[in-house]
């Protein structure tokens, strides 16, 4: 198994630095100054007890399964680790980015809990967010300091908050698969996050990850962590990265962090995305209306000032997996394009409710049609027969 950036890691990165290039710039010539540096190395001083390589047997046996750590991540810089002065925190640890320094903070009573290859999985896991801030010239660094900075920022639009959330799950799935990476071992990376997260010692990976099985069987909504997966998206990915290769194991994953399209809860590549539809959906509807009067130009317009007709059939819409709101957001946008010049409204409808079967949203169409417009029952019913028997004549043709 190798370990590199997923694709959402290279494909955020390539967003931002094309969406925007200057912000981009202005973090990627950005380093962290000598100063910088020194605040933070005298924060996590001041914050934690540094252990030391030799000074106890445990210590000296710590410092080998982080180098051995280290050494199947094929990083060079040297290892540091620290436990936190308070006493009060959960179970856990942390990768404080230094450059040059690998340094990392136990809280809790997690060397305790853990025996050594669950703590040799976690070593991997944290150094995995050094090795991922190396990788590919330090873009992904770029990018999580970009997006850190743009959501501070006051009245922060929602879809950068959801980019920065959706980006930092897969990042820790990536650490965890580095985990697995160090040790080899599906059932010791499982069991070192049962026991941290849980905080109990007699966490059994075979059990929950039967668990884990059972809560992807029956709910297939998508992770709503804020910052991590939640544990049973976690073991089903280390189970999912122990058998699949890079490609598949990331297809499997995506409904699980992804999930479909969602209006309400967008990310920047989602967003785009979402416009492309739009846009191909104005184009079928234009396509079919082969009148294309100035009222229905004027409107796609609107949504895309510069808009020209492509001036060819790019045959129907294939939608991508999306929310029950989302196929109502295009259902609205079609009905707005089937209305919008009056004397042609009927057969504006049939031309939208065709290019809303094509899509597979023809029933969201056909309820908002009634809703809004009070249009009768019967009224809409004529219009999907209508529209199916020019689809079925076109198809014959």
């Amino acid at each position: 198994m190798q370990l590199s950036p997923l694709s959402y890691h290279r494909r955020i990165a390539d967003a931002l630095a094309t969406r925007e290039p200057h912000l981009w710039e202005w973090f990627a010539s950005d380093r962290l100054t000598a100063e910088q540096v020194r605040e933070t190395r005298i924060g996590l001083d001041k914050a934690a007890l540094r252990i030391g390589r030799d000074d106890t047997p445990a210590n000296v046996r710590r410092y080998e399964l982080a180098e051995t750590a280290r050494t199947k991540l094929a990083l060079e810089a040297p290892v540091t680790l620290y436990q936190s002065l308070d006493t009060t925190g959960a179970p856990n640890a942390f990768l404080h980015y230094l450059p040059g320094e690998i340094a990392v903070q136990f809280s809790g009573r997690m060397l305790e809990l853990l025996d050594e290859p669950e703590l040799l999985t976690v070593l991997g896991h944290e150094m995995a967010h050094y090795r991922l801030y190396q990788e590919d010239e330090g873009r992904h660094l770029v990018a999580v300091r970009a997006l850190n900075w743009v959501c501070r920022r006051e009245q922060c639009p929602a879809v950068w908050l959801e980019t920065a959330r959706r980006l930092s799950l897969w990042t820790e799935i990536y650490c965890d698969c580095a985990g697995l990476l160090v040790t080899g071992d599906r059932d010791v990376a499982i069991r070192s996050l049962a026991k941290l997260l849980a905080d109990f010692r007699d966490a059994d990976a075979g059990t929950y990850l039967a668990q884990a099985e059972a809560i992807v069987a029956e709910d297939q909504s998508r992770s709503r962590g804020g910052s991590h997966p939640e544990l049973y998206v976690r073991a089903k990915a280390l189970a999912l990265r122990s058998t699949l290769d890079d490609a598949a194991f990331e297809v499997a994953l995506t409904p699980l962090l992804d999930g479909a399209i969602d209006l309400a809860a967008l990310d920047i590549l989602e967003q785009s995305g979402l416009e492309d539809t739009t846009r191909a959906i104005a184009d079928r509807f234009a396509q079919i209306d082969t009148d294309r009067s100035d009222a229905v130009l004027a409107h796609i317009r609107l949504y895309f000032p510069r808009y020209r007709w492509p001036g060819r059939d790019r045959g129907p819409v294939t939608l991508p997996s999306m929310s029950a709101a989302t196929h109502d957001y295009l259902a609205y946008v079609l009905l707005d394009l089937a209305t919008v010049d009056p004397e042609r409204r009927e057969d504006g409808l049939t031309h939208a409710m065709t290019v809303a079967r094509e899509a597979g949203i023809d029933e969201a169409f056909a309820r908002i049609a009634r809703s809004e417009l009070k249009s009768a029952t019967e009224d809409v019913a004529r219009i999907t027969r209508r529209s199916g028997r020019r689809t079925e004549a076109k198809s014959n043709g």
